[in-house]
């Protein structure tokens, strides 16, 4: 994958960049977050990681400039605070997850095969889009009534995948977060967003 990093200590900067080229991925780090912005604009991310206090721009401020020129990246708010509310907020502001620090090596590796799994659903489900707006079209014959159940969108397959574990987990929260690959606080975030009885 390709990622940014965003944070105004050099040190934490220096170690991400080396443990993350050492697994494999391409990785470009930013002391700020405008300068962070500039490069966006030009260079696409699969995954940012951006700090959410900094000196020129706050990491919620950075977000919300990302998003509405259109980025597309993933982005995880880190944070010396580690509580819950805080948690839920960074998920308010359209964070993708939350790490608070110091976070471990495992932490990260986590929530980036989390982040790679939820691009791959989304491109699973571009395809079936494509698919069924061509069959709605007529360049397809045969289309059953089970269509009319199918999740339309991402969010619609992750509520429904969400529901079926809290279900099998009689809706125990930390079990449901474990066999998710989630933090406990982002399923309590998406259980709310979703409306979700757990």
């Amino acid at each position: 994958m390709k990622l940014l990093i965003i944070d105004d200590d050099p040190g934490l900067r220096d170690s991400l960049v080396r443990l993350l080229e050492f697994d494999g991925h391409d990785v470009q780090a930013e002391g700020s977050p405008i300068d962070a912005l500039r490069v966006a604009a030009h260079e696409p991310f699969d995954l940012i990681f951006c700090d959410v206090q900094m000196p020129d721009l706050t990491g919620p401020d950075f977000l919300r400039r990302y998003k509405s020129a259109g980025g597309g990246a993933l982005v995880i708010m880190m944070s010396a605070y580690s509580d819950e509310d805080a948690a839920i907020q960074a998920m308010e502001w359209g964070a993708y997850d939350y790490l608070a620090k110091p976070f471990r090596p495992d932490q990260l590796a986590l929530t980036i095969r989390q982040a790679e799994e939820r691009e791959l659903l989304r491109n699973q489900l571009a395809t079936l889009e494509a698919e069924l707006e061509q069959r709605k079209s007529g360049e397809y014959a045969g289309v059953g009534a089970e269509i009319d159940h199918t999740p339309r969108t991402l969010d619609d397959y992750e509520r429904q995948h969400i529901a079926e574990v809290l279900r099998h987990h009689r809706g125990n929260r930390t079990h449901a977060s474990r066999e998710l690959g989630i933090a406990r606080t982002t399923l309590i975030k998406k259980i709310k967003g979703y409306h979700l009885n757990a």
